[in-house]
Formats: structure tokens, C-alpha cells, sequence
């Protein structure tokens, strides 16, 4: 969405996720224990690795040093920690 969302004519775009790949079954759902623990991105990472690795081995540690350098007050970011957001 964020790479479209400049050539779109839309006042909200909403991600839906993998929301209609449940619904159609084309992808199994994790049962309800594995949901309701928390886990259900472990679930998904070992049934679609291809899918779910880059999002949650890179993009979504990138995303929380993102927040957590914006939570840490306006002291200015280490190099390390930049070229990390940047990847």
C-alpha cells in the first residue's frame, strides 16, 4: 500500500492481510490455541516460509528499533541504528 498509495485516488487505504486467503481457503488457518496464544506468526512462518520470513525476520525487527528509537526521546541515533532502519 505504501508503495501505490501516492498513484492511488483514495482518502484510506485498509490492509486486510491474509484476511481473504482464510476466507476462500486457500490458506489454513492456525487452530484457535496457537491464535489465542500469540503464536500464530510461528504457525505461519513454518507453513508459508517464503511468505512470512522476510516480514518477520527483517521487517519486523527493523519496525521495532523504529519505535523504539522513537520512544527513546530526541537523542540523536547511532550510525549502526540508522543504516539498521534503512535497510
Amino acid at each position: 500500500m505504501a508503495a501505490h498509495a501516492a498513484t492511488l485516488d483514495a482518502g484510506l487505504l485498509v490492509g486486510v492481510g491474509a484476511a481473504f486467503d482464510f476466507h476462500t481457503g486457500r490458506v489454513r488457518q492456525a487452530p484457535r490455541w496457537i491464535q489465542r496464544s500469540g503464536c500464530e506468526w510461528l504457525f505461519r512462518l513454518g507453513h508459508e516460509p517464503r511468505a512470512s520470513a522476510p516480514r518477520y525476520l527483517k521487517a519486523n525487527p527493523r519496525f521495532a528499533l523504529g519505535v523504539f528509537a522513537q520512544l527513546s526521546g530526541p537523542a540523536p541515533l547511532s550510525a549502526r541504528v540508522r543504516a539498521i532502519l534503512l535497510l
